[in-house]
Parts: C-alpha cells; structure tokens; sequence
C-alpha cells in the first residue's frame, strides 16, 4: 500500500489507534483527530473533468471525516460527474489526508509510481459483478471511453500509472446515470503490468454519473 511498509504498519495499527483516540480525547481536547498524524491516510479523494478546449470543470469528491475508512467508502460522494454528450476531458484524481496539516498523498503515489495503478471503470451500477482482481465489468453501452492514463517510469516499457486520464462521451451516447468505479492498487515488488492478482487495494470507490 502507499509507503509500503510503513503504510501497511499503519494498516494494522488502526484499530488500536482508534481505540487510543477514543480512549484519550474526551481528556485530553488538543489531541489530533483520528487519521491526523498518519501521513499514509487518505482523507479525500477529488475527481476533476475539464473539458478539452475549454469549460468549466466538472469536480466531485470523497471525504472520510476521520481519515481511517478508505479503502472503502466512508460518505457519499459530494456531487454527481455530469458530463456532456460528444466531449473529452481531461481528468486529474487527487488524493489527500487534509485532517490537520495537509498532505498531499498524489505526490507519494508519483513517487512510487512504478508499485501503483489505478484503475477507472464506467459500470452499470455500484454492485455490478467484479473479475479475479476485483475490476468491475465496463459497461460499454453508455458509451464513456476511458483513456490515455499518464505512465509509470519503468523500463524498458512503461505502464498505466493514471493519476491523470481523458474521457470522452460520445456523441450519440444515452442519456442517463450511470457510475465510475475508482480503484487503485499497490504491488511489491513493482507491479509490472498491473494486472497480476498479488496486490493491496489502497482505494476502491465509486462516483455517480449523469449525461444529460
């Protein structure tokens, strides 16, 4: 996971933290929130679309008040992507623990880009079936094409890293909800490919989607 072994400490101190937390904050009021002091947390998790050629941004995000229940989802997210029919944007995930003194976890993710991949998949809906590696199936007839994700710097081939991508709607897409599964797996040692099936899953969310 993010910071290798010190993450994966982090992972399996968490509970006990939490418990410490509960434990000493009713006495102690300065104490940091949960999730403060871990620099591996994600905290919010901040899709931005910009149109390609110009336009406003399309932004959503996800917030875990406390910093300690992502992977999963610990709150809706803060507003439905709507996108418009026969435009491409450009998209930037970032991903902070901003509990406290903000820390950009984006920057760790570049740093160790070579063990990262994220993974975007337009989906059916939240519960549509998932593969061996926990990939949902694309749902292809809503037309949302996900590509051009920025690279890891591994030779002599790089691979998909994504914290940057383009989606493009097609024109003649239907119109209607759909959603965005948001995945981002760690491997170690390096992940080649990122498609083997020993990894951890660092994030796993979903974002609701509209083209009108």
């Amino acid at each position: 996971m993010l910071g290798m072994p010190a993450l994966r400490r982090s992972v399996a101190l968490v509970a006990i933290a939490g418990a410490l937390f509960a434990a000493t904050s009713c006495d102690d009021p300065s104490a940091p929130p949960p999730g403060a002091g871990d620099p591996e947390n994600i905290s919010r998790v901040t899709l931005t679309f910009t149109p390609v050629g110009g336009g406003s941004a399309v932004v959503s995000f996800i917030f875990d008040p406390d910093g300690t229940a992502l992977p999963q989802p610990p709150q809706a997210p803060s507003a439905t992507l709507t996108l418009a029919k026969g435009v491409t944007y450009n998209v930037a995930i970032e991903l902070l623990n901003d509990i406290g003194t903000v820390i950009d976890i984006t920057d760790e993710v570049l740093d160790e880009a070579n063990f990262h991949r994220f993974f975007y998949t337009i989906t059916a809906n939240a519960e549509t079936p998932r593969d061996s590696i926990g990939l949902p199936a694309t749902d292809a007839s809503r037309q949302i094409t996900i590509s051009n994700l920025n690279n890891d710097t591994q030779t002599p081939t790089p691979q998909p890293l994504g914290t940057t991508f383009q989606a493009a709607v097609a024109g003649g897409a239907p119109s209607g909800p759909t959603t965005l599964n948001v995945q981002l797996h760690h491997f170690e040692p390096a992940k080649g490919t990122g498609l083997g099936t020993t990894f951890d899953t660092d994030l796993d969310v979903s974002f609701p989607v509209d083209v009108p």
